[in-house]
């Protein structure tokens, strides 16, 4: 059986570990069990800090938890922050040149409040409109203070590759570009990310014997598969994150966590 005492489960939350943003109780108790035998559980999300704190009722991680796609580092015992990375001013440029030159409906901004500010353009689909305020582009890049997080783009599906690839050609070399939807493309600064905050995670967590476990289902978990030591991609994952994990589980709505727990258990 495996010392679960050098594990650190890292898993992404909407889709992974949770089920339209609830946890299943047999994944909860699976993780309490985990961390009372030495293991320790944490959350990658590109939910903000605040959200992931609502949810200490059913887990409360035990290691440094990664926020906002990557851009925010928090300790687990009071979401204060440990590590930050903020946009530099380039990024109004990119906002600017996303609205101006491709068919991107709404954009969202995550500044000092840490959650999403959202506008959308004239003409933008009801649904993106019932949570967002209209305003043009220089009245949008104005209204938000700075730091910056990270900023959301959404367009229909079929147009969030065109978009994307757009995004990466013109802007690649100096920010990160994620797709963590099939509509919404996710723009930080260059060098942050999940995978990014582990080289943090495990600088904090000092034990040479760590082994790293991540878990995902969309393309921003990419990161964080690659730079653990043991990837799981769940069953529902997209075909991208299951070909670079190394290991399929189960899909999270078939408590997926609680397998990958199984999994480690039974390790020589």
């Amino acid at each position: 059986m495996a010392d679960l005492r050098h594990f650190l489960i890292c898993t992404d939350y909407d889709g992974t570990f949770s089920n339209f943003g609830e946890v299943a109780e047999a994944d909860a108790q699976a993780v309490r069990d985990f961390q009372r035998d030495g293991g320790f559980f944490t959350i990658a999300s590109g939910r903000s800090p605040d959200f992931l704190w609502t949810k200490r009722d059913s887990f409360i991680p035990n290691a440094p938890i990664i926020s906002i796609n990557g851009t925010m580092i928090n300790d687990p015992a009071d979401m204060s922050v440990l590590a930050e990375y903020t946009l530099d001013d380039g990024a109004s440029d990119v906002i600017r040149w996303v609205h101006d030159n491709t068919r991107t409906q709404a954009i969202a901004i995550y500044g000092p409040e840490r959650e999403g500010r959202w506008f959308t353009r004239e003409g933008a689909d009801v649904r993106l409109r019932a949570h967002s305020e209209a305003a043009d582009i220089e009245t949008i890049i104005a209204s938000v203070p700075r730091p910056w997080y990270k900023v959301i783009f959404v367009q229909e599906p079929e147009m969030t590759p065109e978009v994307m690839n757009a995004c990466v050609t013109k802007w690649g070399g100096s920010y990160e570009f994620d797709r963590s939807w099939p509509m919404g493309i996710e723009l930080h600064q260059k060098g942050s990310g999940k995978g990014a905050c582990l080289d943090f995670i495990r600088r904090w967590m000092n034990d040479p014997e760590l082994k790293i476990v991540g878990v995902g289902d969309y393309e921003n978990d990419i990161s964080l598969i690659r730079e653990s030591d043991i990837g799981y991609a769940v069953g529902n994952a997209d075909q991208a994150v299951k070909d670079v994990a190394d290991r399929v589980t189960v899909r999270n709505t078939e408590n997926a966590i609680a397998a990958i727990i199984r999994d480690l258990r039974a390790m020589e």
